[in-house]
């Protein structure tokens, strides 16, 4: 079972930004924006740190389900039809609602290749709304850190929620400490990438 220490970490990450002791929130801006995807983004700071990790937003409808598209999003057979940039994928089973997974993606120049090991947990599932919330985990055994790879400390979640008219809203929420390049570098990278992998997502789920 979450611990309500965990889940409170989660809640204000996700939706609120915690600084300093104080509970603030801040206004995310459209940063990319086509006809089926809308990208957010602000800048926080992370958790109880002074350093400011950039907070992206992923929102979309699909006609795919609620089932379907958790099964897309870490299904081993299917992870790498919609993430192309993949050089390697690990499911590491647990229970019904949290199990790990590790990826290592290929980076375009002049970043290093990035990994993750994430703990996944389903933190509620009714019949019309599922929230996955993910966190990274230091597991040597499961990931060992390579030093030629570069591993940020990332939370996160998905939210599914079906609507009334039969579609399936995805909110995709991701929060990650910065690699160190200057944003004018990084930006364009991050909010591109997660654009095209979000729309390969919706035409694999939508199969």
């Amino acid at each position: 079972m979450l611990s309500k220490k965990f889940l409170l970490l989660i809640t204000l990450v996700c939706s609120h930004v915690f600084v300093n002791g104080q509970s603030t929130i801040e206004e995310y801006g459209i940063v990319l924006k086509n006809e089926k995807i809308t990208l957010y983004e602000r800048w926080i700071f992370f958790l109880d740190t002074n350093i400011k990790a950039r907070q992206i937003q992923g929102v979309f409808e699909t006609s795919a389900s609620m089932d379907k598209m958790l099964t897309t999003v870490v299904d081993e057979t299917r992870i790498r039809d919609w993430q192309t940039n993949i050089i390697k994928y690990q499911y590491f089973p647990g229970s019904d609602s949290i199990w790990h997974t590790y990826t290592l993606y290929k980076m375009p120049w002049p970043l290093n290749n990035q990994d993750y090991l994430l703990k996944y947990t389903i933190r509620k599932r009714t019949d019309s709304l599922m929230v996955l919330s993910f966190q990274d985990s230091l597991n040597e055994q499961l990931a060992p850190l390579n030093k030629n790879v570069d591993r940020k400390a990332t939370i996160g979640q998905w939210q599914f929620e079906k609507l009334s008219n039969g579609e399936t809203q995805v909110i995709y929420t991701i929060v990650t400490l910065p690699t160190g390049y200057p944003r004018f570098i990084t930006d364009p990278i991050v909010r591109k990438n997660l654009m095209s992998i979000i729309n390969n997502l919706i035409e694999v789920a939508e199969k």
